[in-house]
């Protein structure tokens, strides 16, 4: 069994190499995989931020100056944009079709793993931004 597997892996390498195209996908998959592998460690740092958010929103509830009501109005922006951040790393999760060549061949794969890695890099920015703007937030107050 375990032999089967060895050959299996070593044709792909052979026929991946031999084929540009192929070789192409193989790096754009790297790509993708490397970028949410960086920034899918933060995704518990998104959740647990948001919450700290809401809740200092929630605790401004009875303050009714001005000035408490545009900060949780900014706190309930950041709470958008965290969940935002951690709906499209779910989303690109779910989505993503990581033997998609096997389905629709190596030319519309290069495409689509290129047009992948456009997605999650955006999701790495949304989140890191997310991140960065919601420590700041409850910094400033």
């Amino acid at each position: 069994m375990r032999e089967g597997l060895v050959i299996v892996t070593a044709t792909m390498i052979v026929v991946g190499c031999s084929n540009p195209e192929m070789e192409k996908v193989n790096q754009l998959k790297a790509q993708c995989i490397k970028v949410h592998d960086e920034v899918m460690p933060r995704l518990g740092e998104v959740v647990s931020l948001s919450s700290e958010v809401a809740k200092e929103r929630k605790a401004l509830m009875d303050d009714t100056t001005q000035s408490a009501a545009d900060y949780r109005s900014e706190l309930a922006s950041h709470v958008l944009v965290l969940d935002s951040a951690h709906e499209a790393m779910m989303l690109w999760m779910e989505e993503y079709e990581p033997e998609f060549e096997a389905k629709y061949g190596v030319d519309s794969a290069v495409r689509y793993y290129s047009n992948e890695l456009e997605r999650i890099g955006a999701v790495s920015e949304l989140m890191l931004k997310s991140i960065e703007d919601g420590k700041k937030v409850l910094d400033s107050h």
